[in-house]
């Protein structure tokens, strides 16, 4: 079992934006961010596939004539609902950076889209994070492991691919296949 704990920061704007946290699709929090607060939750995972969705989910857009956000006469945002992760951890290990890199996840009517943000809900959605056991392993891959956009630069000095150790794996096959073919000569 890990532990989940979410600092929060909410923003007034004709209600409290209201937290959803969603683990392996199963509501396990919906409720209103009325101050500071830290939200401290109990995960059961499985060995894979773990899926941890944490969004906002009640912001409006013109329903019933209301908007959660207000303009001045020159179209600035004066007050807007949103709600600001602050910093998340699984078992005292913030994934706060690992949950920026991919992009917040937006919902409105029957759009749905990507944004990016460094915390701050400011549109329903959510941001999505997974995980398998143990999730030492997977918050240090989310966290340390970059994709390679460019083309290798050389082959044992590939500095735009830390932490992706799928080259030399496919490098220590070949060799193990070279060794197995000499072995049978041996013989």
């Amino acid at each position: 079992m890990e532990t989940l704990e979410i600092d929060l920061l909410p923003n007034w704007c004709n209600q409290w934006p209201e937290l959803l946290i969603r683990f392996n699709d199963t509501v396990i929090f919906q409720n209103l961010i009325k101050e500071k607060q830290t939200v401290k939750l109990s995960l059961h995972s499985k060995n894979q596939n773990n899926t941890l969705n944490i969004g906002l989910n009640n912001k409006r857009f013109g329903e019933n004539g209301i908007y959660d956000t207000v303009l001045n006469e020159d179209n600035n945002i004066v007050n807007d609902l949103f709600l600001e992760i602050v910093d998340v951890k699984i078992d005292s290990i913030s994934i706060k950076q690992a949950l920026i890199n991919k992009n917040y996840q937006t919902k409105q009517d029957d759009t749905t889209s990507e944004i990016y943000s460094d915390g701050q809900m400011f549109y329903n959605g959510y941001f999505l994070f997974t995980y398998n056991l143990p999730v030492i392993n997977s918050i240090i891959e989310h966290k340390y492991k970059i994709s390679n956009s460019k083309k290798t630069k050389t082959h044992y000095s590939d500095t735009d691919n830390v932490f992706n150790y799928e080259q030399d794996l496919k490098l220590i096959q070949e060799i193990e296949e070279i060794l197995n073919e000499t072995k049978k000569f041996d013989s």
